[in-house]
């Protein structure tokens, strides 16, 4: 079904597929459309663009430590950690593709 489905930076292979599965108690239905929901979502901020050729912005913003993952809670979820007070910038924009990228690149 997604086998030819651009992830949008998101790799789409059996271990992908299962967590959906997992996450919607093995009802296809549901985690299909689950997944294209994320898909979707991918797509409509951009998130393979944000991962290629946005890392400057995504430097800038990292670069007081004002959201980091730091483990993972007992569900093998990561834990984003946010310290308002390190706010580096001013740009609403800027600040949301940091956290796009944060919560991509640790999310798997």
């Amino acid at each position: 079904l997604f086998q030819d489905q651009n992830g949008f930076g998101m790799e789409i292979d059996d271990a992908c597929l299962l967590r959906y599965l997992r996450a919607r108690q093995f009802d296809i239905s549901k985690a299909s459309s689950m997944l294209k929901a994320t898909l979707d979502w991918r797509e409509e901020v951009n998130v393979q663009n944000i991962l290629t050729h946005e890392m400057d912005i995504v430097r800038r913003e990292n670069s007081t430590g004002k959201i980091y993952i730091r483990g993972r809670d007992k569900e093998g979820r990561p834990i984003m950690i946010m310290r308002p007070a390190r706010e580096n910038t001013f740009n609403h924009e800027t600040q949301i593709k940091h956290l796009i990228y944060q919560m991509v690149s640790h999310s798997s």
